[in-house]
This record gives C-alpha cells, sequence and structure tokens, in this order.
C-alpha cells in the first residue's frame, strides 16, 4: 500500500516522496477485512519503520481510501489499480506517458498530489504496536446474527 513519486528538482538529484497507509487508519482495517488479511496494518507499520531510516525520502502516512498504488517517474506513472476483494498483486498495472493530448496521466498525479497536501506532515511520535490489533468482520459474518 505504498504510492511513490520522484520529480527531478534540476539539481541532479530525485526527490522522491513516499506515501504509506497509516496502519491505525479505518481504510486499512477495511482492505484488511475485505482481503481477510489480518497482518495488513502491521506491514503497512514495517514498511512505514523501514523508510524512516533511508536517507533522501519524505515519508508520510495517510488514511485515504486506496484505489490505486502510483509509482512515478519523471514522466512515466505506473498506476496499480485495486479492485475490491482481489490483491493489487494480482490487479491490472497501466503505464501511462505524459503526452501533450490526454489528461490519464495528470489524473494520477494530481490525485497522489492532492493525497500528500491532505495528509500533512508525518507525525513525529511513533506507533505502538499494540495498537495495531484489528478484528476482522467478513460479509458472512454479518449474515449470521
Amino acid at each position: 500500500m505504498t504510492v511513490l513519486i520522484h520529480h527531478p528538482t534540476g539539481l541532479g538529484r530525485t526527490r522522491i516522496r513516499v506515501l504509506v497507509a497509516d496502519p491505525c487508519s479505518a481504510a486499512v482495517g477495511l482492505r484488511a477485512a475485505e482481503l481477510s488479511l489480518e497482518w495488513l496494518p502491521q506491514r503497512c507499520q514495517s514498511t512505514l519503520d523501514y523508510l524512516r531510516r533511508v536517507d533522501g525520502i519524505s515519508l508520510r502516512p495517510h488514511g485515504a481510501s486506496h484505489y490505486a498504488s502510483l509509482f512515478r517517474f519523471d514522466d512515466m506513472l505506473l498506476a496499480n489499480t485495486h479492485a475490491y476483494g482481489i490483491w493489487a498483486c494480482h490487479s491490472p498495472v497501466l503505464q501511462l506517458h505524459k503526452a501533450s493530448s490526454g489528461n490519464l496521466f495528470d489524473f494520477y498525479a494530481s490525485s497522489f498530489d492532492r493525497a500528500w497536501r491532505n495528509w500533512g506532515p508525518p507525525p513525529t511520535h511513533a506507533v505502538d504496536r499494540d495498537d495495531l490489533r484489528i478484528s476482522i468482520t467478513t460479509p458472512m459474518d454479518r449474515t449470521r446474527t
């Protein structure tokens, strides 16, 4: 559940911005339930923990509903779509190029920019792993009551 975007800075370096799903967010809990993945919040937390140790990236957790993972490299963008009940690794990846005609590239790129702005700077405190426990309720569980 990682979204990456790369932008050239014009100084021979690349600026890397990374949004990772907040393991304590309702969106992660819902996705974990949809896919029957109790470990998903812990996976998000371990990704955040690892990336916090990587120099040269800007990292933010987010609580947005996740419809695609976006990987941008200059004027190319890969959009890994997320379909209901399907793991991202089994979902299509769209390869988009910035073009003078059409706006699909800009559509996805601006989606990342909105999420980056809306979720603000990263928290200054670490998340306690004990807070990552979630209860999984499937649609079948709800029909039995």
